[in-house]
């Protein structure tokens, strides 16, 4: 691994088909990396290694391995994805340049290069993986090795949430609302929750373990219509699952959102709590961050269903 570090430290980027066996050690030595992870369906990959002579139970294994490693990369924060079909496309090509070099996209010469099928010597290339095969197993061991989860918890868009989000949110749901109102069904919203964060109103900050979501905090931003130019935010649902109660993350989320809505401007926070759930003695801990007690909120039904 630290020749590894080594080489990609002198380079401004590589491409790789099999260093995804290391992304956790890679992504520990590279925090600030900038991934784009290329998907391509495990069954085109093994019928292209099948039009060259090589099967082997052995190797579709090892094809499936690396894809649910690839699966799991595209859902760390930050990690860009394309689809490896996609790659024919010049805006696909272009944001994958502009992102990971910083430089405005090179027309010309995506043009001279687009067309061309470059091509590596096969033969060579397995000649070369079986003289290192020794070298290689010992990179996967040690890459391997380190099993510690990768915590993030960081600022993510609802389309980045959205398809892993349902069950938390039903937890939190039963956790603080359960069989409290039941006039009040669970069924989420997405539609509305696409569109406020579309309209720049959401602040989502998400925790991830090893790239799953496990926990989240979100603000609804708006602006104070009785106080001019005073940015607002409104306490959004709070939740992490409880499985990971124990790593505090919780207070991360809280902590890590409010530096968020300081970075975007938001002058006066609403934090809340229910009074049902892990949550229901949460004023003592908004008081020590600064927060007083300024009203209470009621329910009150307006029909007699």
């Amino acid at each position: 691994m630290a020749e590894l570090q080594d080489m990609l430290s002198a380079y401004v980027g590589t491409v790789e088909t099999g260093a995804v066996v290391g992304w956790k050690a890679l992504w520990r030595r590279f925090p600030g990396a900038k991934i784009t992870v290329v998907r391509r369906k495990v069954d085109d990959v093994i019928r292209s290694f099948a039009n060259l002579g090589i099967a082997s139970t052995e190797l579709e294994d090892e094809l499936r391995q690396r894809d649910a490693m690839l699966a799991t990369l595209s859902k760390m924060p930050g990690v860009t994805t394309v689809e490896f079909g996609d790659l024919r496309r010049m805006v696909v090509c272009q944001r994958i340049f502009e992102r990971c070099l910083g430089l405005p996209f090179d027309w010309e010469w995506w043009e001279s290069l687009a067309e061309v099928n470059v091509q590596v010597d096969v033969a060579a290339e397995l000649r070369y993986l079986d003289a290192n095969r020794a070298r290689i197993e010992a990179f996967k061991r040690e890459a391997l090795s380190d099993e510690r989860p990768i915590i993030t918890v960081a600022q993510e868009r609802w389309s980045d949430v959205r398809d892993e989000i349902e069950e938390l949110f039903a937890g939190h749901f039963a956790e603080v609302d359960g069989g409290i109102e039941p006039r009040r069904r669970y069924k989420l919203d997405h539609a509305a929750m696409a569109a406020i964060d579309e309209a720049g109103c959401l602040e989502i900050t998400a925790a991830r373990i090893d790239g799953a979501l496990v926990g989240y905090c979100m603000w609804m931003t708006s602006q104070d219509v009785e106080s001019e130019g005073l940015s607002i935010a409104q306490h959004g649902p709070w939740y992490v699952s409880e499985k990971y109660a124990h790593l505090r993350l919780g207070l991360k989320l809280f902590d890590r959102s409010i530096d968020r809505l300081r970075e975007v401007g938001v002058s006066n926070a609403f934090p809340h709590h229910r009074l049902e759930g892990r949550g229901k003695a949460l004023g003592a801990f908004y008081a020590r961050r600064g927060a007083k007690e300024i009203q209470h909120t009621y329910s009150l039904w307006l029909d007699h269903a």
